[in-house]
């Protein structure tokens, strides 16, 4: 019995398709159904090859302008790292040259003391190099910060300058000037 239903079945598909075929304006309307289908999706498909090229071709605009921006950032970085590496070399220099001064200084500090006969009470391991102006005071009795430049008066009203120019003439060279004011006065002092 089923094997009857099953042939009964497939003859009304057969006479389905028989008769849509035989049926000639069913035909031509499914043809022109399926004319219409096949255009649509055609457009569908040129719309959708056509938004694929765009997508592509703003994919590639997009990995150009990621490629220009990363290499300007490597640019950037670049010279981030040689002005750090300037700056570390300039602050090295610096701190160097800085070190030096102040061995220098210590090493005049020492010359000048040793010279004013201070070296005998100073000991380095206890005491500090005392400073410029202390040195004045204690080798010069002056207490200005500049041992050449003071502006000291004399029983007249003078100051140095004046009284050393008006004793020798006029004075060209400051520097040279202060030294020879301070022989000067040390001289006056002596006699």
């Amino acid at each position: 019995m089923e094997d009857l239903a099953a042939t009964k079945s497939e003859l009304d598909k057969l006479m389905t398709i028989a008769a849509f075929v035989l049926d000639s304006k069913a035909c031509a309307r499914r043809v022109d159904e399926l004319k219409a289908l096949t255009a649509q999706a055609i457009e569908a498909q040129t719309a959708a090859e056509a938004a694929q090229a765009d997508l592509a071709k703003l994919k590639i605009a997009q990995e150009a302008a990621f490629e220009e921006r990363a290499a300007e950032l490597f640019l950037r970085h670049q010279a981030a790292v040689e002005i750090e590496q300037a700056i570390e070399r300039d602050r090295t220099t610096i701190l160097r040259v800085l070190d030096e001064i102040r061995r220098l200084d210590t090493q005049m500090k020492h010359a000048v003391m040793s010279y004013g006969g201070l070296l005998d009470n100073f000991n380095a391991r206890i005491q500090e190099m005392p400073s410029w102006e202390m040195l004045n005071k204690d080798l010069l009795g002056k207490y200005d910060s500049d041992a050449h430049f003071g502006k000291q008066k004399s029983e007249d009203g003078r100051d140095d300058l004046e009284l050393y120019a008006s004793e020798t003439g006029p004075v060209v060279d400051a520097v040279a000037s202060a030294t020879l004011q301070q022989t000067h006065r040390t001289m006056r002092r002596l006699s």
